[in-house]
C-alpha cells in the first residue's frame, strides 16, 4: 500500500499520537483523522467509521499529531526543549519539530522536553525520540543525540542486508532483511568497498562448527577472534586422547599391558594403570589384566545390619546407610557389629552399639549409624539435627531427640544409559555410563543420555546414535523454528547458546487453558488489568508489537487481541477502539 502523506511521520511515544502515526501509515486513501469525546485523536479511520463511534472525522488526508488538523497553526516543540507559536504543521515538521495542535499556544502547552534524535522503525519509517524511547518502548534503532529526521533521504532508517551465501543486498530496511533470513548490518551501511558481510556481528557469524579449537568471538571491529583449543588430556596412560570436531575430545582404549580396572570411590569403573588410578581417581586397583566388563570387580563388603554382610558395589551399599569395606573385600573380613548415637542425661552423647547403649540408666538408643556429630541429643528443632548427608534423608527433631529421617532418596532414575549414586553433598547423581547401546537424545529444553527405543518412543525425542555423547552438547539449535511449533500456552525459542527453551505465551498474572489460550481480562487492550485501557497500557502494547507483523513474543499472549497468533495492524484497531485516551 502506497503511503500518501508527504511528511515523514512522527510520533510522541508518550502521547496519542503514535495511535495516529500507525493508524495512518496503514491506511486507505479515503481515511483521515477522527477526533473523540474525549478528545484523543485516531488515524488511519474513515468517515463511516469515525462517525460510528460518536467522533468528528477532521477529514481526508490530515494527521494526528496532538488535537490538530493540517493546514492551520498552533505551537511547534523542538528538540532543544523550546517552542513556536503560530506555525502549520508542514512548517513544524519541515522543521523537525512535534506539533501541538490547531489553536495551541505555547504558554498553554505543557513544558517542551528536550528528546534525544531520530529513531528508525523497523519498516523503515523515522521519528525524532529519545534513546530510551526508541530501544525500549518502540523496539526502533537509535541513531545517537542530536540526529533528525530527513525527509529529504528516505534510505537514511535503510541499510545493508547480508545474505546466508554472504553475498550483500543495498538499501533494505530492517523488516525487509528479516523477511528473507538476511542479516541487517544498520542503518546508513551500505555494500561498498569492504563490505560489512565481511564482518561480524555476533560471535554466531565466526562459528566454524569445529569444536577442537574453541569457540571463536566477534571483537568490536568486526573481527572474529579465535577461540581456546580443546586440551583432550584424561590422565590415564591407557587410552589414547584426541579431538573430533563434532565431538570433541575422545579417549579411545589403547593397547598398552600395565592396564587393569579401577574402581572409584564415588562409583564406577574406569580401565588406567595402577599409579593413575591412585593419584587420579583416588580408586582402587584391581590388578593388571582386571576388565571393567567384569560385573562383579567393583563388589565389596557391605553391611546390611547387625552380623549380616552382602557383597555389593559401593553405589548400592550406599543405598543401605551402611559401611562399605572396599572392592574385593570379602565379608569375612568385615565387622558389621552397628554402632549409633546414644543420649544419656543430662546432656550427653555417646557413639556405642546398642546393647552397651541399654545399659546406661536412663538412655536412649536412637539408631545404628547415626553419629554424634551433629549432637543429635536434646534438640529443640529439625536445623539442630541436619548431619550434611543428602544421602541419609532429612532428620528430625522429636520429643527432644533428633530422629533419622523416614523418607530415604531413591536414587534410580530407571535409566539404563546412567550410573546413579548417592553424594553426601549433592545427593543424587546420574552419571552416563559406557552402554554401547546408548546415545545422545535430543529434546526440547535439553541433551541426555537414552537407549534409541527410550529417546524416540517414550520421551518423543531425536537419537543421534549409538555411542554418542551430551558432552558436548550435539543438540545445539540455530532458530527457534527448530524448536516445535507453540501450543496455545506456550512458545518454544532458541536462547542465545543454543538450546530450545520453553516460554509461557501469557503474562505472569494471567492463567492459560491448553486448549483455549491465554485467559486475558477485559476489555481487550487492558495489559496491566486495572479495568481501563489507557495510557499506562501504551508501552506494554507497542513493545509486544515490534512495529512489523511478527509472532506473538513470549509473554504477550493478551496483547494478540485478534487471537490470529501474530502482531500486526489488525491488533491496533481493537487497542484503538478500546482507548479511553486516559493516563
Amino acid at each position: 500500500m502506497q503511503l500518501r502523506n508527504k511528511h515523514v511521520c512522527r510520533c510522541v511515544v508518550f502521547s496519542l499520537t503514535l495511535f495516529g502515526c500507525v493508524a495512518h501509515l496503514y491506511g486507505t486513501d479515503e481515511s483521515g483523522t477522527c477526533r473523540l469525546g474525549s478528545g484523543a485523536c485516531i488515524g488511519g479511520v474513515t468517515r463511516e467509521r469515525c462517525q460510528g463511534v460518536g467522533g468528528t472525522f477532521n477529514g481526508v488526508e490530515t494527521t494526528c499529531a496532538g488535537p490538530m488538523i493540517a493546514g492551520r497553526t498552533g505551537a511547534c516543540c523542538f528538540a532543544a526543549g523550546n517552542c513556536l507559536d503560530r506555525v502549520t504543521l508542514a512548517q513544524c515538521e519541515s522543521s523537525q519539530g512535534i506539533f501541538q495542535g490547531v489553536g495551541t499556544d505555547c504558554k498553554d502547552v505543557r513544558p517542551c522536553a528536550p528528546f534525544g534524535g531520530a529513531c528508525c522503525f523497523n519498516s523503515g519509517f523515522c521519528i525524532r525520540e529519545t534513546e530510551f524511547a526508541c530501544v525500549e518502548l518502540i523496539g526502533g534503532e537509535f541513531l545517537g543525540d542530536g540526529s533528525v529526521c530527513d525527509p529529504d533521504n528516505p534510505s537514511m532508517c535503510r541499510g545493508a542486508c547480508c545474505m546466508v551465501d554472504s553475498s550483500c543486498v543495498a538499501d533494505q530496511s530492517r523488516s525487509e532483511c528479516d523477511g528473507v533470513d538476511g542479516s541487517y548490518r544498520g542503518s546508513g551501511s551500505d555494500c561498498s568497498g569492504k563490505t560489512p558481510c565481511d564482518l561480524c556481528t555476533s560471535d554466531e557469524d565466526c562459528a566454524d562448527r569445529d569444536v577442537c579449537n574453541g569457540v571463536e568471538t566477534c571483537g568490536a571491529d568486526g573481527d572474529c577472534r579465535p577461540g581456546v583449543s580443546l586440551e583432550c588430556n584424561d590422565d590415564n596412560p591407557c587410552t589414547d586422547d584426541m579431538c573430533d570436531p563434532v565431538s570433541g575430545c575422545q579417549f579411545t582404549p589403547n593397547a598398552e599391558s600395565n592396564c587393569g580396572a579401577c574402581c572409584k570411590t564415588i562409583g564406577g569403573c574406569v580401565r588406567t594403570s595402577s599409579a593413575a588410578c591412585t593419584s587420579v581417581e583416588s580408586g582402587t586397583f584391581r590388578g593388571i589384566g582386571t576388565s571393567c566388563n567384569d560385573p562383579d570387580i567393583c563388589d565389596g563388603a557391605c553391611c546390611a545390619g547387625v552380623d549380616d554382610c552382602v557383597s555389593v558395589t559401593v553405589e548400592e551399599c550406599n543405598m543401605l546407610k551402611t559401611p562399605f569395606f572396599g572392592p574385593g573385600v570379602s565379608c569375612a573380613d568385615a565387622d558389621c557389629f552397628e554402632l549409633g548415637a546414644c543420649c544419656a542425661p543430662p546432656d550427653t552423647c555417646f557413639f556405642v552399639s546398642e546393647f552397651d547403649c541399654n545399659e546406661v540408666p536412663n538412655a536412649v538408643f536412637l539408631g545404628n549409624q547415626l553419629d554424634c556429630t551433629p549432637d543429635p541429643c536434646f534438640c529443640t528443632d529439625d536445623d539442630a539435627c541436619q548431619d550434611d548427608d543428602l544421602c541419609d534423608g532429612t532428620e528430625f527433631c522429636e520429643g527432644g531427640f533428633c530422629r533419622p529421617a523416614v523418607v530415604i532418596p531413591d536414587c534410580d532414575d530407571g535409566n539404563p544409559c546412567t550410573t546413579d549414586f548417592c553424594d553426601p553433598g549433592e545427593g543424587c547423581l546420574f552419571l552416563p555410563n559406557d552402554n554401547p547401546d546408548c546415545g545422545a537424545c535430543c529434546l526440547a529444553d535439553r541433551c541426555q543420555p537414552a537407549t534409541q527405543q527410550s529417546c524416540v518412543n517414550k520421551v518423543g525425542g531425536s537419537y543421534e546414535g549409538d555411542g554418542t555423547s551430551c558432552d558436548p552438547n550435539p543438540c545445539r539449535c540455530e532458530d527457534s523454528r527448530e524448536c516445535g511449533d507453540q501450543d496455545a500456552c506456550t512458545v518454544n525459542i532458541c536462547t542465545p547458546v543454543g538450546t530450545c527453551e520453553v516460554q509461557s505465551l501469557c503474562p505472569e498474572e494471567v492463567e492459560c487453558d491448553p486448549g483455549g489460550g491465554c485467559d486475558c481480562p477485559p476489555p481487550p487492550g487492558d495489559l496491566n488489568m486495572d479495568g481501563v485501557v489507557n495510557l499506562n497500557d501504551l508501552g506494554r502494547f507497542v513493545s509486544c508489537s515490534a512495529g512489523a507483523p511478527s509472532d506473538v513474543p513470549p509473554g504477550c499472549g493478551c496483547a494478540d487481541l485478534n487471537r490470529d497468533g501474530v502482531m500486526n495492524i489488525l491488533d491496533y484497531r481493537v487497542f484503538q477502539i478500546n482507548f479511553d485516551g486516559s493516563s
